[in-house]
C-alpha cells in the first residue's frame, strides 16, 4: 500500500527514532487505546477496545514522514484493503481505516497469540512434525489472500501468529 503512495526509494522513515515516544492518542476513531503491543518499521501497533462492538482490535498507526496528499492516498489504499473479500481463517481481517490527529491507521482483528519471531527467539528448534503444519497453514492463508488480489509484500516472522495449532497472518497490503 505504501508503495502506491510513491514515496520513492523504499520505506519512509519514522517521524522519530523512538517509536515509544510518539504521542499516542487516547483513541483511533472508536477504538480506545489500551496499550502498545508492538512496533514495526512503519509505526506502533496498539491493543484497543471498541465499546460499540464489545471487542478487542489491533490498531497499526502509520507514523511516517509523508505529505497530507500521501496520507490521503494511503487511506484510500487501506480502505480498498478493508473492503477486500478475503475470507480465510488464517488471514487476520482488517476492519476499519481512518486518520487520528493526522496519523493514518488501520484496525484489524486482535489475535491473542505469540508471533513467530518471538517463538523462534525464545524456544528451541521445532521438530519437522510441528513445523510442517505451520508452513502449510501459512501457505494456505497467503494463497487465499493472493486469490483476492492481496499481496503481502514484506512477510516477516512478526506477521505470523501461532496459538496452539492455529496460524494467522497479518499485514497484507501494507508494504
Amino acid at each position: 500500500v505504501l508503495a502506491s503512495v510513491s514515496l520513492g526509494g523504499g520505506v519512509p522513515v519514522l517521524k522519530t527514532d523512538d517509536a515509544n515516544s510518539l504521542n499516542t492518542p487516547g483513541a483511533f476513531g472508536s477504538f480506545r487505546v489500551m496499550h502498545q503491543i508492538g512496533v514495526g518499521v512503519l509505526g506502533p501497533v496498539f491493543r484497543t477496545y471498541d465499546p460499540s462492538q464489545d471487542r478487542l482490535f489491533a490498531v497499526k498507526a502509520f507514523h511516517v514522514d509523508i505529505t497530507p496528499e500521501q496520507v490521503e492516498t494511503l487511506v484510500e489504499s487501506l480502505t480498498r484493503l478493508v473492503s477486500s473479500e478475503v475470507s480465510h481463517p488464517g488471514v487476520v481481517v482488517p476492519v476499519s481505516v481512518g486518520v487520528e490527529d493526522g496519523v493514518p491507521f488501520i484496525a484489524q482483528e486482535y489475535v491473542a497469540a505469540e508471533s513467530l519471531d518471538v517463538a523462534v527467539r525464545h524456544y528451541t528448534a521445532a521438530e519437522i512434525g510441528t513445523t510442517l503444519p505451520i508452513v502449510r497453514q501459512l501457505s494456505q492463508a497467503i494463497d487465499a489472500a493472493h486469490g483476492c488480489g492481496l499481496v503481502h509484500g514484506g512477510l516477516h516472522l512478526r506477521d505470523v501468529f501461532v496459538a496452539g495449532d492455529e496460524v494467522r497472518v497479518t499485514g497484507f497490503g501494507i508494504v
